[in-house]
């Protein structure tokens, strides 16, 4: 598929001023989490980085981010969202690839991103 474009035909990009990454300046001021999926993966370490700073240091969003009220989150080592454990989609991951989260902080903290679906 064309990177370019999502599902739904948003145009997808990374965007530079002057050699300045905007995506990564947004997630550094805690105003946006990584969403990930295939095909966007080129700068994903460095965003998953900025993104746990943004975090510890509790930067916009994070400083409010409510703590979840789930007793573990589910994803899936081949995706990149997480869900809470009775969302559908929750039965469509292989077994051997569940991967579990004490915490919606630790999902966020991975790289995961929220399921539309079941709003964790």
């Amino acid at each position: 598929g064309d990177d370019r474009v999502d599902r739904y035909g948003r145009t997808l990009a990374f965007v530079f001023v002057e050699n300045r990454m905007v995506n990564m300046e947004i997630l550094k001021a805690g105003l946006a989490w990584c969403y990930f999926f295939d095909g966007n993966l080129k700068y994903g370490p460095d965003m998953v980085h900025v993104q746990r700073t943004a975090m510890r240091t509790e930067r916009g969003m994070w400083a409010r981010m409510p703590p979840g009220d789930e007793r573990q989150y589910i994803g899936s080592w081949r995706g990149f969202r997480f869900h809470r454990p009775s969302c559908p989609s929750v039965s469509r991951i292989k077994l051997d690839d569940v991967r579990l989260f004490p915490a919606r902080d630790s999902a966020f903290y991975q790289g995961y991103s929220p399921c539309k679906g079941c709003e964790p």
